[in-house]
């Protein structure tokens, strides 16, 4: 298993893969100790792991979890995947209404649409996969994404205006707040150049797509960086540096305290906003700023 995450999945920290094969053994035989409804209804209604795999248009993420629902025995049983509801943006309302297409064709006038659309049905996919009883969810991205990434796009495309972002400023960190499910325990950065996720696009040749150009990859992978992978080596370098500036005994009061601070690979942890390891900070308010933030 361990080799498999490695290998296959691309998990690289080898600490990380044994965290994670820790916990699916865990659940498994957690799951097999008792063959009744009763311990089925209890391992339902714990708290699974969720992790949203993010990453720029045609990045590969659909294959990822493609290669993990069905090219491998030991994860096709344990892990339950959440595809991104492109079907319900291409298929809006008793008329049949594409949303997608629309953006991708007026963006201007569609742009907030859209996006206050595709949050709705991020909501909706959450709560249809809410009750599953497989320890490990993967949800292609994000509501979180959506708002550091695509809507910080087309505000600063101009298309969408200020009106329309202050709407949206408006209703984001209180709907989040009462809604703790859409709050990922981690999420999973797929990385690629733009040039790539190009090219990857124009051969899965999606319709909605062709018009979307080189440029606009460029300015969101440049959001995915400043969002996902900047700010996280940031944080990584100023901990070293602090590390070595400061005695064993200070350290030890540091983990005692309510500072924030970066996990390193060892540590069997995952770096989130504001410093705090998982899972228990993944459901906090300070997370939920953190990640929702306009500015990069």
């Amino acid at each position: 298993m361990i080799e498999y995450l490695q290998s296959s999945v691309g998990i690289i920290h080898k600490s990380h893969a044994e965290s994670i094969t820790s916990f699916i053994k865990e659940q498994v035989d957690e799951e097999l100790e008792g063959d009744t409804m009763e311990s089925t209804m209890k391992l339902s209604q714990k708290n699974r792991l969720t992790f949203c795999v993010e990453g720029n248009i045609s990045v590969g993420k659909t294959t990822f979890l493609q290669r993990i629902a069905y090219e491998t025995i030991e994860l096709r049983d344990l892990v339950e995947i959440v595809p991104e509801p492109v079907g319900k943006w291409q298929d809006v309302g008793p008329d049949h209404f594409n949303i997608l297409d629309a953006f991708y064709a007026e963006p201007q006038r569609y742009a907030y649409t859209f996006q206050n659309y595709v949050f709705v049905t991020r909501v909706m996919q959450e709560r249809e996969s809410s009750g599953g009883i497989k320890p490990l969810r993967l949800m292609e991205r994000s509501v979180f994404s959506d708002r550091m990434v695509f809507v910080r796009a087309v505000y600063e495309a101009k298309w969408m205006n200020e009106m329309e972002i202050s709407i949206y400023d408006s209703w984001f960190d209180p709907v989040i707040s009462c809604l703790p499910g859409l709050i990922p325990d981690g999420f999973i950065y797929l990385r690629a150049s733009p040039d790539t996720c190009h090219e990857r696009m124009k051969s899965r040749n999606r319709t909605e797509e062709g018009g979307v150009s080189l440029q606009y990859l460029r300015d969101l992978h440049e959001k995915h960086e400043s969002w996902l992978y900047a700010r996280q080596v940031a944080k990584f370098f100023d901990f070293v540096k602090k590390k070595k500036e400061t005695t064993a005994a200070e350290n030890v009061d540091d983990r005692k305290g309510n500072d924030p601070k970066v996990l390193l690979p060892h540590e069997s942890g995952l770096w989130l906003p504001k410093g705090s390891g998982f899972p228990e900070s993944a459901r906090s308010l300070d997370f939920r700023r953190a990640m929702s933030f306009h500015s990069g």
